[in-house]
């Protein structure tokens, strides 16, 4: 009889919450309450489920019928799996020494705050068993069942009354009693999205942001990636990972960081408590806190914001060096991934005797020696690969052979071969002939070269640079010095022995 005084007096007392509404532990009276009606043919309906999301059924608490139909009592189940962590809950919940749970944190009113309610079911769904599976996926447990949404909604049939859990980027608590034998989760989480977008220099006075843009080899390129975080979301982890012929410039804060935007500007969060990055080879693996997520209470922009450097490893165009990111959340969902493409391109220079080119064969002539300056006047720098070709390396300030800056027609040992320059941007640089095959002339002005977005390795798609050269001595160029200094010499000689003359005159004179 005290046993059972005691259970009432607990029922009466116990509340909880379920689908994130304020509902009781204890059941109230209904005209249709029947302790027969806990057999197993009783459902939860999860609405507004999103596509792809797996959702996940857990059973928390059994539901104790008592002889009164009206009333009933929620108790831990035999080596329920969230059993140890309910009693560490000592804030929320109180377990007597029969297992029995009573909701225990309420406002000055008696009520359950809404607050505590979602900090209580995110307790919950941090204390799902999980495993590891074969692909480095976190896998949630020993579900009762899990369902993968395809449509708006998604039911679990054939329950018993109990405390249950549906598991999904957010824990959903729902109870089913004589009085809700069938309950209904409402899914309120929006879908977070991330963006990635690339910075193209263009012509070196404008730039812009989008999906694609071109390089030298040697160029740090910037790139920035928005993650919208959605309120109650939880596991939020970004992935980057950047092709062979991007290096990764590192999570230093002088070349990575992240920042909420805001209305006003960027806000930086904390690394370590608000968010934690792993540095690979080939990108970056960042973890947003859940006691981050927390603090968001409408859907947030964070923007990551880092650098690569385009290497000597690069795809030639037609070829791109992509960078690829995603975002997983929730039970390991993934978004869309997305991606940016840098091309970076090839130039020819040809070399070749003009007196031999009536029949257009165009004969290129070995030994000719050239440097190659950007928009901004820096020489590049380069090395010549095992087929021949000139890659850029990267820039100096001067030209000279310590600084690799100089490109030789025929340097690979083929005589007469032409130059073949890969790693350039769709931009607009001067070459300059610093010196020409013995017996020829070399170029008396630089010459202009503009690298085209559709140049490619082909040879019939290649940016062609033809520089034509003549054999004979060099002439002045018009508008030089000519024959002018020759009579500026001979009018000097005449005034020198005009002078002459009469100095020498005057002297035998006296």
């Amino acid at each position: 009889m005290k046993w059972i005084k005691k259970l009432l007096t607990g029922i009466l007392a116990a509340t909880l919450v379920f689908t994130m509404n304020v509902t009781a532990f204890a059941t109230d009276s209904s005209e249709n309450s029947n302790v027969a009606e806990s057999s197993a043919t009783h459902k939860i309906t999860v609405n507004d489920t999103q596509e792809g999301q797996i959702y996940y059924l857990y059973k928390v608490l059994d539901y104790v019928p008592t002889s009164a139909p009206e009333l009933g009592a929620y108790k831990l189940p035999e080596n329920g799996s969230f059993n140890n962590k309910i009693k560490e809950l000592t804030d929320y919940v109180s377990v007597d020494k029969d297992n029995y749970v009573t909701w225990v944190k309420k406002d000055k009113d008696g009520n359950i705050a809404q607050a505590d309610a979602d900090a209580f079911a995110k307790e919950l769904q941090a204390a799902v068993p999980t495993q590891v599976d074969e692909n480095g996926k976190t896998i949630p447990q020993n579900s009762m069942d899990s369902k993968k949404a395809d449509g708006t909604s998604i039911e679990f049939t054939g329950l018993d009354f109990g405390y249950y859990m549906v598991y999904s980027s957010l824990g959903s608590l729902v109870s089913l009693n004589t009085t809700t034998p069938d309950g209904e989760v409402d899914e309120k989480n929006d879908v977070p999205d991330i963006t990635k977008e690339v910075e193209e220099d263009g012509d070196g006075t404008n730039t812009s942001w989008g999906e694609n843009n071109d390089a030298e080899i040697g160029q740090i390129i910037n790139y920035r990636s928005d993650v919208t975080i959605q309120p109650n979301g939880r596991d939020y982890k970004v992935t980057d990972i950047m092709t062979e012929g991007l290096t990764f410039q590192g999570t230093g804060d002088d070349v990575f960081k992240v920042n909420v935007l805001t209305k006003t500007g960027e806000a930086a969060l904390t690394k370590g408590s608000d968010y934690s990055v792993e540095e690979k080879t080939d990108g970056f693996v960042l973890n947003f806190s859940n006691t981050y997520i927390d603090t968001v209470t409408e859907a947030t922009t964070v923007r990551i914001s880092y650098q690569a450097k385009l290497n000597e490893n690069a795809e030639i165009n037609t070829k791109t060096n992509d960078n690829e990111i995603y975002l997983e959340y929730g039970n390991n969902t993934e978004t869309e991934h997305k991606y940016t493409h840098t091309k970076t391109y090839p130039v020819k220079i040809l070399k070749y005797d003009s007196a031999d080119s009536a029949d257009d064969t165009k004969k290129p002539l070995a030994g000719a020696e050239f440097t190659l300056q950007d928009a901004a006047g820096k020489y590049l720098t380069f090395k010549v690969n095992d087929s021949g070709q000139y890659v850029v390396t990267g820039k100096a300030d001067a030209a000279g052979d310590n600084n690799n800056t100089k490109l030789t027609s025929g340097a690979d040992g083929s005589t007469g071969k032409e130059i073949v320059i890969i790693g350039l941007d769709s931009d607009t640089y001067t070459l300059t002939e610093t010196k020409a095959p013995a017996t020829y002339n070399a170029l008396t002005e630089p010459k202009e070269v503009r690298v085209l977005p559709s140049s490619t390795l082909a040879d019939n798609a290649i940016t062609l640079v033809e520089v034509p050269n003549s054999k004979g001595t060099l002439l002045p160029r018009t508008g030089g010095i000519g024959t002018t200094i020759f009579y500026v010499i001979g009018g000097l000689l005449i005034v020198a022995g005009a002078a002459y003359f009469i100095v020498r005159r005057k002297a035998d004179a006296e």
